[in-house]
């Protein structure tokens, strides 16, 4: 746990609010908009929307939609090495994604940091919708939240699987949520990234059970861990290597 706290970095970020609630029902979506960063050249994102037509042409990241909607201001959970690879990034964003089109959330004026920062990351999921990244699917079969998770495992209908699992020991419930989430992890892993992700979009589940209000934070995690001098790192790994010599 205390690991898990130190390698945490929650970042307050502007963003419209189909896409917060997209981030903080599935966290791990915060990885795939990282790693389409830089972004590619304003051309090639141009071609590749022109290749889209209907409802995949029509879904956008930024503050003027479709679908439309006000943007929140909300606290996104990164890990440090990602908020430190943030940080080092140095490229221009699309004329959409700049701070004269980036919306401040109603009634309330929020630091340039923030917008900037959820700007970033819309951009970078806007393009890995563009590319159609097909590993980022799986990313879509972890959700934050257990109410995401399908209520009934298919498997459990067949006659001999229920046999099976009533003899395990312990035995597998089929309402079991750890269940449900080994079986929604490996399902349909096949299905294209547009197509999960409008589905995701879609779902009402995430906007009945997101409250983005609940996410609000009134100022970022201090960021004082990035700066760290040379004598701050040759004692911190002396203490590290104390701690596997004592655990060896």
């Amino acid at each position: 746990q205390h690991a898990i706290e130190l390698s945490r970095h929650i970042v307050r970020a502007v963003l419209p609010g189909h896409v917060a609630r997209l981030l903080l029902a599935y966290p791990q979506l915060v990885a795939v908009a990282l790693d389409h960063l830089p972004l590619p050249p304003t051309r090639e994102l141009t071609r590749l929307r022109n290749q889209l037509s209907g409802e995949e042409a029509a879904l956008r990241f930024d503050c003027e939609g479709p679908p439309a909607a006000e943007t929140v201001c909300v606290g996104i959970r990164l890990t440090r090495c990602q908020y430190a690879r943030l940080r080092g990034l140095r490229f221009q964003l699309p004329q959409r994604f700049t701070a004269k089109h980036w919306q401040q959330p109603p009634g309330a004026t929020v630091e340039e940091k923030a917008m900037l920062l959820g700007a970033t990351l819309c951009a970078g999921l806007e393009v890995a919708y563009l590319q159609a990244t097909g590993s980022a699917t799986a990313v879509l079969r972890w959700p934050q939240l257990e109410a995401l998770l399908p209520e009934v495992v298919p498997w459990f209908a067949d006659a001999a699987f229920a046999r099976h699992t009533a003899a395990a020991r312990p035995s597998l419930s089929s309402s079991s949520a750890a269940v449900r989430r080994a079986f929604h992890q490996q399902n349909n892993l096949d299905e294209g990234f547009r197509a999960a992700l409008q589905q995701a979009l879609r779902n009402e589940a995430v906007t009945a059970v997101v409250d983005v209000k609940a996410h609000w934070r009134d100022r970022s995690d201090a960021e004082d861990w990035l700066e760290v001098s040379a004598e701050d790192l040759d004692r911190d790994m002396a203490a590290r290597q104390a701690e596997f010599e004592a655990f060896d």
